[in-house]
Parts: C-alpha cells; structure tokens; sequence
C-alpha cells in the first residue's frame, strides 16, 4: 500500500493524469482531475434541514399564542392565572430541556458517524447509546420537574408575586399542577428533536408537532366552552397535545434505532450532563430577564398580567 501510495504522489504521473492499478499489472487508468468532480450541494442541505428547524421552534410559542387566546375569551382574571403559571412552566423546563436539545443533536451524530465508519448496514435499526441516554435522561428529568411543580406550585406563585388572598390565586394553581402533569413529554419532545436532529432529520419533528397541536385545535374548545372546564380544560387540552407529539416522535424514532440499551452500563449520563452544564448558565441568563418581568407584572394585578401575558406570547411567536 505504502509502495502504491509513493508512486501516485509523483510528479510525472500528476502531471499527466494516470494512475497506477493496485495491482501486479502495469496498467495505467486515466484519473478524472478533482476540479472537475461535482461538488456537493451544501447550500441547499443546509437549507433543507434549517427550514424545518425553525418551523419546529415555531410551533410552540404559536400553540402558546393560540393557547392564550381561548383562556383570554374566558376573562382577565382567567388569563392572568393562566399567565403566571405559563411562566413558571417554561421556566422550570426549558431551564434543561434547551440544554438537553443541543447535546443530544451533537452525541447523537457522533455515534451516527461511528456507527457508519463501522460498516452498520444503512437500512437496519441501529443501536446507538446516546439515543438511549438521551431518552432515559429526559423521562429522569421530565419527573422531577413534574413532582417540583406538584409539590412546590403554591411556592413558585408566593416567589412570582400571587399571594394567598388574590384572585388568580386559586385558578393559577390549579393550572400550574395540571400542566405539570406534562412535564415529561415536553422533556421527551425536546430530547426526541435533538436526537432527530442528529440524523439530518428536521421533518418528522414538524409533523409530529404539527399533529398535536392540531389536536389542540379541536380539544381546546371541547374542553373549555363544551366542558366548561376553563383554564383547567386549557391545561388539559395543552397536556394530551404534548404527548401526543411525543408518541408519535417515538414512534418514528423506533423504526430507526433499538430505543432501549442491552444494558444500564451503556448509558453516557456524565459526558451528558458535563457538557449540558455549560449550556445551562447561558439559558439562566435568558430567562431571569423574563421571569423578572412576569413577576413584576403579577404584583400590579389581574389586568396588568393579563396585558402581559398577551404581549409577551405576541413577542414570543414573532421573534423567531
């Protein structure tokens, strides 16, 4: 080989553009030059997996936006309730789960690029430990958040300004605890894009969340005029929309990898959360900013809550 290697990289055979067989024979074949090899199309694969990106990053501040609409027919004091315990949700979760996205996409294409070198067939489910790791870290996560916003939510209102005696009070704690119950799927939707993600895959997210919050389309109205459940059908219509997407995301994710690891030992936990760490001072960054606002707005009262909580979900779906 080395022998092989020595006679291509000389000068009168570059120069005339043959090259030697691998062989014992002395024939020559003519070698097409490199600059005339069709490049690839980055542009437009970049393009092609950034779109769908950016769709998917769409559809939850909008089913947000939608979300505050119907509780906002219901009256200020409803929205504001609603409002708070929104903010105190995204909070909680989006403190990890942007972390989570970013770390996943990353391991997940590292062992995507391992397992080709090795020569995994294309078409065969793949077993890839970041996968299972990211999936079990998520469902870990997803519970603690949920029984921290179970357990603590009367807490998390007194820190954002909602005393015991106001009037969103009651509704936004019956709202915060309903929405915590979906704490685990949102979890697993944000692990479940990176994961996907890290197979060049940006469309099926955007269907997945597509479906759901078209879900959410029909259950909302059911749930708060038919119902008439309120804010507590608003929260129960977000939670069934969550998880659905989240199903339908596994679904797809195990036609292409073995979603459990043959054994516990495989799991990466530490390289996860070592790298995840970093990523987390920047999102504290971003959301004391708001947290800060929503709590000043929900001292001045019902109505001015309210109003914030129209314009931020408004700056929120047209910022992106």
């Amino acid at each position: 080989v080395l022998v092989f290697v020595k006679i291509c990289s000389t000068p009168s055979l570059q120069a005339s553009g043959l090259r030697p067989q691998p062989s014992n024979s002395a024939a020559f074949e003519i070698e097409e030059p490199l600059n005339q090899l069709p490049p690839p199309n980055v542009k437009r694969e970049l393009i092609m997996l950034s779109l769908p990106a950016i769709a998917s990053q769409a559809i939850d501040p909008m089913a947000q936006l939608m979300e505050t609409a119907y509780i906002g027919s219901l009256g200020p004091v409803q929205l504001a309730s609603a409002g708070v315990s929104m903010s105190i949700f995204n909070i909680i979760s989006k403190l990890f789960n942007i972390p989570l996205l970013s770390v996943a996409t990353s391991f997940v294409a590292e062992d995507l690029a391992k397992s080709s070198s090795d020569g995994d067939e294309k078409n065969e489910r793949k077993q890839l430990s970041s996968v299972s790791t990211a999936l079990f870290l998520a469902l870990g996560i997803g519970i603690i958040e949920a029984l921290a916003l179970l357990l603590g939510a009367g807490s998390f209102l007194r820190l954002m300004g909602v005393s015991a005696d106001s009037p969103m009070r009651v509704q936004a704690e019956k709202f915060l605890s309903l929405r915590a119950l979906g704490a685990p799927a949102v979890v697993l939707s944000l692990a479940l894009q990176g994961v996907l993600r890290g197979f060049k895959d940006t469309k099926t997210p955007v269907f997945c969340l597509g479906v759901a919050n078209l879900a959410a389309v029909f259950l909302f109205p059911l749930f708060i005029n038919y119902f008439q459940m309120g804010v507590t059908g608003a929260a129960t219509a977000t939670v069934v929309s969550q998880y659905i997407g989240s199903f339908l995301m596994i679904w797809f994710l195990s036609k292409r990898v073995i979603l459990l690891p043959p054994k516990f030992g495989d799991l990466k936990f530490g390289v996860y959360l070592k790298s995840g760490g970093f990523l987390i001072g920047r999102t504290v960054a971003v959301l004391i900013t708001m947290t800060i606002g929503t709590s000043m707005a929900a001292r001045q009262g019902p109505l001015a809550m309210a109003a914030h909580q129209i314009c931020m979900q408004v700056w929120l779906a047209v910022s992106l």
